[in-house]
């Protein structure tokens, strides 16, 4: 926070708006602004999906909130406007142009795939997005989507578009495991557990929800029932034993530790 010449208090002494004062040092003590729950909500309780355009579903977005609130408030006129000045919002935005080009779904899927493959899910998303505004319903773009915004942070968008899939594709496993894992990042592990499960019987050749509950158990203190999952998977294959051993070894040290 700061404190102005007068004494009034806002959260940021650049944003010189009325609105934003939280109380007068003349008036209140500082500790007593400061520690009234009912001040500087605009900062406090801010969350990324509070923000429109890019930031809000930016990689970085829960941990910068939009950057500089006084840059969105004069340029973009609210403290929740998108901040087109961010460089990283400006190296996304261009790109963004020089994808403008590319119409063709095939050839639009498979750069998302090679930006997946290496870890630029903010492109990819912006690729799989134009995919999708011409045919809502491409599954492997779905499926895609689901995933980029899962690693970009987005829990809420990557569960509408799981929960999306499921409506007309009840048993894909691709989906039930999403939706398991972004329920589990939301806050309701025991829902989220509950799908993790479902997708395992869906596809006894897909591997990858033993993987992801066995985490989830483990993040949830369930280290008996996490191991007995991971090790069941390991039984099923000798790759998917190699893949899981880091996940494995943890369990098998915090098993011990808690003995």
């Amino acid at each position: 926070m700061g404190i102005l010449y007068n004494g009034d208090i806002l959260g940021c002494t650049s944003v010189r708006d009325r609105r934003f004062i939280e109380g007068n040092v003349r008036e209140t003590p500082v500790k007593v602004i400061w520690e009234n729950p009912n001040n500087f909500t605009w900062n406090r309780q801010m969350k990324k999906e509070d923000l429109p355009g890019l930031c809000g579903k930016c990689l970085y977005g829960q941990y910068c909130l939009g950057g500089c609130s006084n840059t969105r408030l004069t340029m973009g006129g609210s403290i929740y406007a998108e901040n087109r000045y961010c460089s990283y919002h400006l190296a996304i935005s261009r790109a963004n142009k020089q994808f403008a080009s590319i119409t063709d779904p095939a050839e639009l899927k498979a750069k998302a795939n090679f930006f997946i493959d290496n870890r630029s899910f903010q492109l990819a998303e912006i690729l799989l997005a134009k995919v999708l505004k011409n045919n809502p319903t491409d599954l492997e773009a779905q499926r895609l989507y689901g995933f980029v915004h899962f690693m970009l942070g987005n829990y809420h968008e990557a569960r509408k578009i799981n929960e999306d899939i499921l409506k007309t594709h009840p048993n894909d496993v691709y989906a039930t495991k999403g939706l398991g894992l972004c329920l589990s990042r939301l806050g309701e592990q025991e829902e989220g557990i509950e799908y993790l499960k479902k997708a395992i019987l869906l596809d006894e050749n897909y591997l990858d929800p033993y993987y992801d509950l066995a985490l989830v158990l483990m993040e949830n203190d369930k280290l008996d029932e996490a191991l007995k999952v991971i090790v069941k998977g390991r039984a099923r294959s000798k790759d998917f034993s190699k893949k899981s051993q880091d996940l494995y070894e943890r369990l098998l040290n915090q098993k011990n530790s808690a003995v």
